[in-house]
């Protein structure tokens, strides 16, 4: 969920999109969703801001050619909140300037997080401060990326407030959730968000994902697989509940492994249903999250030269390695066999380039 806190007192809360904030019969978004999907999801509050989006923010799916293999791409990041970020910020993006006059926004996580970015696309749309609190970050690390784009630099461009926290308060925050003890002295109320926006609030956007994928899915009677990659789990998580049960979700882990990655949709509450929609490719070499491997750096060469369509260096370009490794292997080929393949882009762009400079510095010009 996310945490809201004020001046008088801190205590987590959850927003219904039907009911005001100050309300005492406030409910947990997904307990909404949930209640939107067993009653009449035609006649609802919740569905008609779906039918707004899917009327306007639908993404386009682009099919290509690759090693022999045709895969049709969810171009999640073409948003205006890039990739799988809009999808669990979607809620926030439809709250009213009454929601935010009062508000500061809070987050925590690592400076080439794109979950930071979106938040401070969010944050100056909806004209609210913007604080994001990190470990303390040694000088070289920002000074390798200077005069390349990345994310921190974008984020701070838009106004994002930047806080090193010592380790000790960072492992906190980090553990509880509990902004309480970092939150600027002058915000009377804030919104804090935990890393990579995994929050229950995140299925109603994720939901909306999974009925364009639906309605893709129904052209070839939903013989779908659905790649994509993993952090949190979260979209892998509500994307498995809410696409057709003969559709297939595979998740390829970036941050950790496959243990980490069930660990986290057992935390998230996955049910059994959507474990058994929901299976993990596991990677053929384990890459820390971040981290440099050569064969990354050819694959995002090769399919921006083959297909024009860029994918990012730490999700993307593991994702991608991860599923033609499989379909080259019979036996986890087997699991696509007569199905079409789906790959959700997420985004992650802006942090390429200054990937793509430590490729350079590590392995020399030639690409």
């Amino acid at each position: 969920m996310f945490f809201g806190g004020s001046r008088t007192g801190y205590t987590p809360f959850y927003v219904s999109l039907a009911l005001p904030l100050a309300s005492s019969a406030r409910k947990p978004i997904a307990s909404c969703v949930e209640e939107d999907i067993q009653n009449d999801p035609f006649n609802s509050h919740f569905s008609t801001i779906f039918n707004v989006m899917a009327l306007a923010r639908v993404s386009p799916i682009q099919r290509v050619h690759f090693r022999g293999v045709d895969v049709h791409i969810k171009r999640d990041d073409v948003h205006f909140l890039s990739g799988n970020k809009f999808r669990k910020l979607f809620w926030l993006t439809e709250k009213d300037d009454a929601f935010y006059a009062r508000n500061h926004i809070l987050s925590y996580g690592g400076v080439q997080s794109n979950a930071m970015l979106a938040i401070a696309q969010l944050a100056q749309l909806k004209r609210v401060p913007f604080t994001y609190f990190t470990r303390s970050i040694p000088p070289h690390v920002f000074e390798r990326t200077r005069g390349l784009e990345t994310n921190f630099k974008a984020a701070t461009a838009l106004g994002m407030r930047h806080v090193q926290l010592p380790d000790t308060d960072y492992t906190a925050l980090a553990n509880t959730h509990d902004f309480a003890p970092v939150a600027p002295s002058h915000a009377a109320s804030w919104l804090g968000v935990p890393q990579g926006v995994a929050v229950p609030e995140a299925e109603l956007g994720v939901r909306q994902l999974a009925l364009e994928l639906n309605d893709f899915g129904a052209a070839f009677n939903n013989n779908v697989a659905v790649v994509l990659p993993c952090g949190t789990g979260t979209t892998a998580h509500y994307l498995a509940k809410h696409v057709h049960p003969a559709m297939q979700v595979y998740g390829v882990p970036c941050v950790g492994g496959r243990a980490t990655l069930q660990a986290q949709l057992l935390r998230h509450g996955a049910s059994e249903a959507t474990l058994q929609r929901l299976r993990v490719l596991d990677p053929r070499k384990r890459v820390a999250f971040g981290t440099l491997w050569k064969p990354l750096l050819e694959m995002h060469d090769q399919v921006l030269a083959e297909t024009g369509v860029e994918l990012d260096l730490v999700y993307g370009c593991p994702a991608w390695d991860t599923l033609f490794h499989a379909l080259a292997t019979d036996e986890a080929a087997a699991l696509f066999r007569g199905r079409e393949i789906v790959y959700v882009h997420c985004g992650g762009l802006t942090g390429n380039a200054s990937q793509i400079d430590r490729y350079k510095k590590t392995f020399g010009g030639a690409r």
